[in-house]
């Protein structure tokens, strides 16, 4: 039997004493009793869209301003080319991005009430939907959706470059590619183990690498392998489980998002705050998640928490990282804040 091994990313705290970051709030904020689900990213980088659980917020132009007010709860969304999808209850709301026309979409009429959590798109267009205890759904314009796989409760789902779609679930974490479906869990197999069953996120890197968020630890999954000298191979026949680590910053601290900065590493957004872990590579970030097959794992203090004291006290607890208009717009509870190139610097500081 291999023995499960994690290694923990505890945090170095830095005193900043420099001046505040000169950035500004982008606007006034989310409308009460709301707070941010996700960002929706389009093809144009100058657009993006915010999502709350009332309301779509249109980020463009260095401007946030409400684009669709919902009268259902938004649990999700998914945007291409010319529409929206929220995932609501009973069903999907369909929005013209160009006219703000609506349609509705009742995945699975035979149920009186389940929500919709996650809306993905193959290659090939075709949309998958994942609803909170009915299992996941394939839909097409010219068919019924048809429900493709039963799996429950679901808490998110992705596509990743390879064409794969993965599930992330209370019992795990399911991979559907070329029409196979594989499960990883605690008592997987080889391989196939992850330290937690319950996967409550999943998040793409630019590096095209999964991040699996779980209650009990976090794995990293190399999804597209890397064309590398085989005495530096990352593959994952190489260990017993995937490269995991218990924590980021704390035990039972929540990661919201992350997002890699070219040269300067990743930023989490965190429970604790803005964590930085700064390293130049995916070789770097996969070295430092890498167990051993030895008893003993040290704590590397490989994290530095971010002062933005004056940026939580505009917006609150800072819960994702945009990367849009050619600038870094973090999205807090209660509004949105940007970060120039300059400023980002400013809050990357170590006294390494």
């Amino acid at each position: 039997m291999i023995t499960k091994l994690f290694l923990s990313l505890s945090l170095l705290f830095l005193t900043y004493t420099s001046q505040a970051v000169s950035s500004k709030a982008l606007s006034d904020g989310f409308l009460p009793d709301e707070t941010p689900l996700g960002v929706l990213y389009t093809k144009n980088t100058n657009v993006s869209y915010i999502l709350t659980q009332k309301n779509v917020y249109l980020l463009s132009n260095k401007r946030m301003t409400v684009f669709y007010k919902s009268t259902e709860t938004i649990y999700c969304g998914f945007v291409n080319d010319s529409s929206i999808w929220l995932g609501i209850r009973n069903g999907i709301t369909v929005l013209q991005r160009k006219d703000k026309q609506t349609t509705n979409i009742n995945i699975e009429p035979n149920v009186k009430s389940y929500k919709v959590v996650s809306i993905v798109e193959k290659q090939d267009h075709t949309i998958l939907v994942a609803t909170d205890a009915y299992g996941l759904y394939k839909y097409s314009k010219s068919n019924p959706a048809e429900k493709v796989n039963t799996i429950f409760p679901i808490n998110k789902g992705v596509v990743t470059a390879d064409s794969s779609i993965w599930i992330g679930t209370d019992a795990g974490l399911f991979r559907n590619r070329k029409d196979e479906w594989t499960r990883y869990n605690e008592e997987g197999v080889a391989n196939f183990e992850i330290p937690d069953n319950i996967v409550q996120n999943l998040i793409v890197d630019d590096f095209g690498f999964l991040w699996v968020i779980m209650r009990n630890g976090i794995s990293v999954i190399e999804v597209v392998q890397r064309k590398e000298d085989h005495d530096h191979k990352h593959a994952e026949d190489m260990h017993g489980h995937l490269p995991s680590v218990e924590f980021i910053g704390d035990h039972e601290n929540m990661i919201y998002d992350l997002s890699y900065f070219k040269g300067k590493g990743y930023i989490f957004a965190t429970d604790l705050g803005l964590l930085w872990m700064p390293i130049k590579s995916d070789e770097e970030l996969m070295e430092n998640f890498h167990h051993g097959h030895s008893e003993k794992v040290e704590n590397k203090e490989l994290l530095i928490k971010i002062n933005t004291t004056d940026i939580n006290t505009q917006i609150g607890k800072v819960l994702f990282i945009a990367k849009t208009n050619g600038v870094n717009v973090l999205v807090g509870e209660k509004g949105i804040h940007e970060l120039n190139t300059k400023d980002l610097k400013k809050l990357l500081i170590s006294n390494k």
